[in-house]
């Protein structure tokens, strides 16, 4: 079966359009305590405290929280990897091992997709 192709920013916007909210809306629902956003990506993800501090090092509390929500909804809670019939890119076995397994190069596609500056 072939597929189309929806980028994970556009079907975040779409997602978003489509329940009536904002980024802001989710945003400001989520947690911005470093210790809160740290245990519930380490509650979500497969990595090590290393690589959390290293996410933490480039990315503000905001952009963690979207990146967590990104990878909840269209990673964790999807398994299929489709978006209203179209394949998300970062495709889903770029970013999950195994069933529900999320390595940190996902995350790192994730937050690339979602425009996130990571630096090596």
């Amino acid at each position: 079966m072939s597929y189309e192709y929806v980028h994970l920013k556009r079907a975040l916007s779409d997602l978003l359009k489509e329940y009536g909210i904002t980024v802001y809306d989710i945003l400001d629902a989520m947690d911005e305590e470093p210790t809160g956003i740290k245990e519930s990506f380490m509650r979500r993800v497969t990595i090590s405290e290393d690589e959390y501090e290293e996410l933490a090092k480039n990315l503000s509390a905001r952009q963690l929280n979207l990146l967590l929500f990104a990878l909840q909804v269209f990673y964790i809670g999807n398994i299929s990897g489709l978006y209203k019939g179209y394949m998300i890119v970062p495709a889903r076995d770029e970013v999950v091992k195994g069933v529900t397994t999320i390595t940190f190069e996902g995350v790192k596609k994730v937050a690339k997709a979602l425009g996130f500056e990571l630096k090596d």
